[in-house]
């Protein structure tokens, strides 16, 4: 019988949050790899990390995530699922994640829904994740959210710290949030095209432009005229093109 089936998630059939997740985890003794998932979540991801290179948690956004209790779960069984399936039921989750409260105001930013698909097989994990990440991620962004991949052996490495692997989880996740505006190095990253990238960095331009200081309006610009060259190398971006975008009227 598949792991997954004897998960909580697929006898409620319905999303979990981190409180009920870990009530479960000190209740019960069938549970496959939620107790490593969880350890994981408030021994690391919610704590401040030696190598990280700044100041906090590894995730900002994660203690208040599970303090407002919004951090959401939900197991999806992959064994069943015909190509394209998957993607059709990770944008579904999407749609979920919108309509579920909160929905308004700040307090919808502490919003996650973490996909959880333990019984993917190991010799498939990298292409399942990444490769459903990558395929999706257009998706995410231009309706304003972010879809984060994690597995055991993710070689994403920190912002400050190139010997730093924060996206290595016990158990294959991906992860739905609001998109906020410390998001922008992973929507300028290089491997991506620079037609998607164009894309993800209008998306953010769109949601953020007015509220951003000086310092990422930079950033924001030096990444959209990077990527505009790549694309139109015939076409010279002016200095006055670079004034105009980092300052506010």
């Amino acid at each position: 019988m598949p792991q997954a089936s004897r998960c909580p998630f697929t006898r409620m059939k319905a999303l979990l949050s981190f409180k009920q997740i870990e009530k479960a985890v000190a209740t019960e003794t069938d549970l496959s790899g939620l107790d490593s998932l969880v350890s994981w979540i408030t021994d690391f991801v919610a704590l401040p990390h030696k190598d990280v290179g700044r100041q906090g948690p590894v995730c900002p956004f994660m203690p208040r995530a599970i303090n407002s209790n919004s951090l959401l779960f939900a197991d999806v069984p992959t064994k069943s699922l015909k190509p394209g399936e998957l993607e059709d039921l990770v944008k579904s989750y999407a749609e979920t994640f919108l309509t579920t409260e909160p929905v308004r105001g700040k307090s919808r930013l502490n919003k996650a829904i973490v996909l959880t698909l333990q019984d993917i097989s190991s010799h498939d994990i990298v292409e399942t994740i990444e490769g459903t990440q990558q395929q999706l991620k257009r998706y995410f962004v231009e309706r304003g959210l972010m879809l984060g991949e994690f597995h055991a052996t993710h070689q994403g490495r920190g912002i400050r710290n190139e010997n730093f692997f924060p996206l290595q989880s016990p158990i294959p996740l991906l992860v739905i949030r609001h998109m906020i505006p410390s998001d922008l190095p992973f929507l300028a990253k290089t491997t991506d095209s620079p037609k998607d990238r164009l894309v993800y960095l209008t998306a953010y331009t769109k949601a953020f432009f007015w509220c951003l200081p000086k310092d990422r309006l930079s950033e924001l610009a030096i990444a959209l005229f990077s990527t505009l060259r790549e694309l139109l190398p015939h076409v010279k971006t002016s200095s006055n093109m670079f004034t105009l975008i980092t300052t506010k009227t």
